[in-house]
């Protein structure tokens, strides 16, 4: 929309080091043994749910929901078997329907959970591992959509009165070990994937905006035509952040969503997943809307 450039993909050759999982990295799961045989082969962008009968596939969430609002549990799979190892952080952005009893907490802010995040050797130190705060829609989008500016909304006090909205969006990110990068990054990193010809970075991918997460964030000239908020309509915005190491090139993300009703948006980002092995063209993001076609 603002790049004016065709957006390609820049072929190089990409090391894959499966010693990073024997390296000290802590990740969510490295094996999928929980989930029963009778599930099939497992592939790479396969999501299910610990429902009334197990783990299972499912329909629709009022399939698995017996009464609300409830924990629900979740599994995503990454790779699929005999792919080369890789190590990365996956990013879980729910989020449901605007309903007319809805709260301003519900529908103005955004949760930022981390669970079970430790630090990758080498890497800066990550916070308490597991943390859950929150900001608001509008920090959320200055921060992730557009240029990093310090904006009136990332400004406030924080709603726990310690720092800025600012200071918690960015607490809330950490570094880690990039094996496409071969080095440190953080999640919320804005550098680009293939300047001038792939605008993507990872601070795209925590958006709820299908554009930015598609292309990257908006350029400067968006600040004068911003588009409409992707947060307007909706409540409960929720951001889950996950480490992952395969073994065998397969890991099973495991984590949980509290559900208040049967109508949600799931996106799912991999912020290390590609198109291809020798690709640095970002993975589609995963989007399962229930009831399906919403």
């Amino acid at each position: 929309m603002f790049k004016g450039f065709a957006m390609r993909a820049r072929i190089f050759p990409l090391l894959m080091f499966a010693s990073f999982a024997s390296a000290g990295i802590s990740f969510a799961n490295d094996s999928c043994r929980f989930l029963p045989d009778g599930l099939g082969p497992l592939q790479d962008g396969q999501l299910f749910a610990s429902g009334k009968s197990g783990w299972q596939t499912f329909g629709t969430l009022s399939d698995l929901v017996a009464r609300s609002p409830q924990e629900m549990e979740f599994a995503y799979v990454i790779g699929a078997s005999g792919a080369p190892d890789r190590a990365g952080v996956l990013v879980v952005k729910t989020n449901r329907p605007v309903a007319q009893t809805d709260t301003d907490q519900l529908r103005n802010r955004v949760k930022l959970v981390r669970r079970d995040i430790v630090s990758d050797p080498g890497c800066a130190a990550v916070g308490p591992p597991n943390s859950e705060t929150s900001i608001s829609t509008q920090s959320f989008r200055d921060y992730h959509d557009f240029p990093p500016r310090a904006t009136e909304a990332l400004r406030r006090r924080a709603a726990d009165g310690s720092g800025t909205e600012f200071d918690t969006v960015r607490a809330f990110h950490f570094e880690y070990r990039s094996v496409r990068k071969r080095r440190c990054v953080r999640t919320d990193s804005g550098e680009y994937d293939d300047f001038p010809t792939n605008w993507n970075s990872n601070r795209a991918q925590f958006s709820f905006d299908k554009t930015v997460v598609a292309d990257g964030a908006y350029t400067v000239f968006g600040l004068f035509r911003a588009p409409a908020s992707p947060f307007d309509g909706a409540a409960e915005h929720r951001v889950l952040v996950r480490k992952y190491a395969t073994e065998g090139g397969l890991a099973c993300v495991r984590f949980t969503v509290p559900l208040r009703s049967t109508d949600y948006s799931f996106r799912i980002n991999d912020l290390e997943a590609r198109i291809s092995e020798s690709s640095n063209r970002r993975k589609d993001e995963l989007i399962r809307t229930w009831p399906q076609g919403r």
